[in-house]
């Protein structure tokens, strides 16, 4: 229980405020010590945390945009044309939290500051991150299975 509720803490920090934490290694080394029936809980716990720290962050790019960092203001200007299309920022939240390209953080303060729809953003995100992180828990349970 300590291994799972200590995964959905790491990947809230690093949803939030710690985004250097890499929350894909934290959940393979869980993953790998964790029986397979655990699994399932394992990544929606992953999942939850990870969304409830990026939604926080969305929510403090949304309502007050004037406290992020110069840098992450210079990559909003540049985002602000995907945000003219919702299909499109929909498109590449998803493939954000896919794949991590661009990296989920960035989009996060670009849909917050951008005013996109929360539940869009939570919705879209979620998906994608638990399609990543499902990827990540099956491949650990078979590289545990010893097939080759």
């Amino acid at each position: 229980m300590s291994v799972m509720l200590g995964t959905f803490a790491t990947c809230l920090l690093s949803g939030s405020i710690f985004p250097w934490i890499n929350s894909e290694l934290v959940l393979i080394g869980a993953a790998a010590v964790l029986p397979r029936e655990l699994l399932a809980p394992l990544v929606l716990l992953a999942t939850a945390g990870q969304m409830l720290g990026k939604t926080s962050i969305f929510a403090i790019a949304r309502w007050t945009p004037e406290r992020l960092p110069k840098g992450a203001r210079k990559f909003l200007d540049r985002a602000a044309a995907l945000g003219q299309s919702k299909n499109k920022m929909t498109a590449a939240l998803v493939a954000s939290a896919v794949f991590g390209m661009p990296p989920f953080y960035l989009m996060t303060l670009a849909a917050g500051t951008l005013g996109f729809s929360l539940r869009v953003f939570v919705v879209a995100g979620a998906a994608g991150t638990l399609l990543r992180y499902t990827a990540i828990a099956v491949g650990i349970a078979w590289v545990g299975t010893g097939v080759t």
